[in-house]
């Protein structure tokens, strides 16, 4: 089916593509309005605004189905055309249904058969909305020109009919084949008489079409599969011979194609040649990247030319999908140290090849991810030391030795180097026990990671730092150096979400404190520490004063107030100790708190 290209859909294109996506919205809002008004005043609905409506409709923009519905019942040729391409964007069943009576008149009409048949053949027909239909296309009709294209919409509407591919016409066991194909695609079913399959077997070995070969293999391909194949030398060898020998240099498409079927089926069953491992090597070191495509298709999955596949992929670049791809699944127990080895090369090329030092970096990563599940001890830690992204891949294996653990900690603890810290949270563990040398540790982290805490990475890496202060350290120094880098990150004009960070974590320290850490304002905080039941103990900067406190039921006593190392320190009974509402004073800004005690 073809639509001539229409100069206002044209236009619509052009202005549509200089524009933004947010500002979109009102040119297709103006070109409804002229196209609602053309229509309540023309008696036929216009060629352009079908069009228009079918690539509004690409771009998801909600459009008036029902006119693709009126184009198609147009005796406008062009307009019906245009109209079946729009009913074939439709995703919903109920415009199918309405369009069948259309559908089967046209079936009946040589001028516009064709394009009935190709709207069976690409409309969704899931709830058998066409099913009706199947009488009225006819494709037994040999002298109709549109037969081949009759018989793909039959067998879209009766998917379990039998299908013989016996006959002449080699184009029409060609579409014959494809209808198979299709078929098993969606069934899982290959309905193919022995004869068939005789038939079909004496074709490929005397057919010059490459195009039909092709067919035929991906037929033969899935025979095999489900053992309704006999693979006879005769066969074999016919196969073999389609395969482009390694002298011959310059091939059409077509017949590169069949060599890629050739080999694959061949590699598929368990009968590879030479001529076909030559051919894969080829491809393998082709410079044109559909052919390498293919090539390492292959090895990746029948495992075959391991060392020159994965030095071909080293030298392309392992910053490339396919390569990086094809590398990780050649890596096994045997080869790994080997490739290990080929790490320079591999960030050699990599740079060569324009890649920057995140790609490098995250590469390397997934390479080496794989390498670590057949490493052992002292190569797993040097691995480790070397990419310490594997982590953030794989997670550190909490099988290995311990003392292969505590070796790689302590060749890393002290870097200030933050690629590493995600790898040091992962060593961590609570049976390490050294609980002064990990705060002052967390203290230099953080410090590192809010003078740049603005890049993602870092703030996944301050997520885990926060989470680990939790955990391991001193507790109550963790929760002073939280404190204070909040007022450093709050002068700097830290992002609000990272100065929530810290302070949940300050809060969530003091579940394991005995005295509470609250917040008051700007780099404020005050300390306050419950004495049994009846006694509560303040302790605040020399900026901060408490004006009152307040709560139902209770008798409030001042007991002592001191001050230490500009520490102010103030004490009072309390019977009846549970709520208090205590107003703290900042300059000349009044803060009340609530506190659960």
């Amino acid at each position: 089916m073809s639509t001539r290209v229409d100069p206002l859909l044209a236009a619509l294109i052009s202005t549509l593509r200089e524009l933004p996506v947010h500002e979109r919205e009102k040119i297709i809002l103006r070109e409804r309005r002229k196209m609602v008004s053309s229509a309540e005043t023309e008696p036929h609905i216009r060629h352009s605004n079908v069009l228009k409506s079918i690539y509004m409709k690409m771009l998801s923009y909600k459009v008036n189905e029902i006119d693709f519905l009126n184009a198609c019942e147009s005796n406008v040729p062009r307009i019906k055309s245009a109209g079946y391409l729009g009913l074939m964007a439709m995703e919903s069943d109920e415009y199918v249904i309405m369009a069948v009576n259309t559908i089967m008149k046209d079936l009946g009409r040589k001028e516009t058969r064709n394009d009935a048949l190709t709207s069976i053949c690409n409309l969704n027909n899931d709830s058998m909305a066409l099913a009706n239909l199947t009488g009225h296309i006819c494709p037994n009709g040999r002298g109709d020109p549109f037969y081949k294209k009759a018989l793909v919409a039959f067998s879209r509407l009766n998917p379990d009919a039998r299908i013989s591919v016996v006959g002449q016409d080699s184009s029409e066991i060609y579409v014959k084949s494809q209808i198979l194909v299709d078929i098993f695609g969606k069934t899982g079913r290959m309905d193919l008489t022995e004869n068939d399959v005789l038939f079909l077997l004496s074709l490929f070995m005397k057919s010059d079409d490459p195009f039909l070969k092709v067919k035929l293999l991906q037929v033969f391909g899935i025979l095999q599969s489900k053992n309704q194949l006999s693979l006879d030398k005769a066969f074999l060898d016919s196969i073999d011979a389609v395969i482009i020998p390694s002298k011959d240099k310059v091939r059409l498409q077509i017949e590169i194609a069949l060599a890629i079927e050739a080999v694959e089926f061949l590699l598929k069953a368990g009968k590879s040649t030479p001529r076909a491992e030559a051919f894969v090597l080829r491809l393998i070191e082709s410079q044109n990247p559909n052919s390498r495509y293919f090539g390492f298709k292959m090895v990746r999955k029948y495992k075959i030319h391991r060392d020159i596949a994965i030095d071909r992929c080293i030298k392309l670049g392992l910053h490339h999908d396919q390569c990086l791809k094809t590398l990780t699944s050649l890596i096994t127990r045997s080869n790994h140290r080997a490739i290990h080895k080929k790490k320079e090369e591999m960030v050699f090329y990599m740079e060569k090849g324009n890649a920057d030092k995140q790609m490098v970096n995250a590469t390397l990563a997934l390479v080496f991810s794989r390498l670590v599940q057949h490493a052992k001890d002292d190569l797993l830690v040097k691995m480790y030391q070397e990419v310490p992204e594997i982590c953030l891949k794989t997670p550190f294996d909490k099988n290995i030795p311990r003392g292969y653990v505590l070796k790689l900690f302590n060749k890393i603890c002290v870097t200030v180097n933050s690629r590493y810290f995600p790898l040091i949270y992962q060593l961590l563990q609570p049976w390490m026990g050294n609980d002064e040398f990990y705060t002052t540790m967390f203290e230099r982290h953080l410090n590192i990671l809010l003078a740049r805490g603005k890049r993602d990475c870092e703030i996944t890496t301050l997520m885990k730092l926060l989470d680990c202060m939790l955990n391991f350290g001193i507790p109550n120094r963790n929760r002073d150096i939280l404190i204070s880098s909040y007022g450093e990150t709050l002068k700097k004009g830290g992002s609000e979400d990272i100065l929530d960070m810290l302070l949940n974590t300050v809060y969530l320290l003091n579940v394991r404190l005995e005295s509470q850490a609250i917040h008051v304002a700007s780099e404020h905080f005050i300390y306050f520490t419950s004495i049994g039941n009846h006694s509560i103990e303040f302790r605040m900067g020399p900026e901060l004063e408490i004006k009152s406190l307040a709560g139902k039921d209770l008798r409030i006593e001042k007991a002592y107030k001191r001050s230490s190392d500009g520490v102010q320190i103030f004490a009072y009974h309390i019977k009846n100790l549970s709520k208090l509402n205590v107003k703290v004073s900042v300059g000349t800004q009044t803060h009340t708190l609530f506190l659960e005690i």
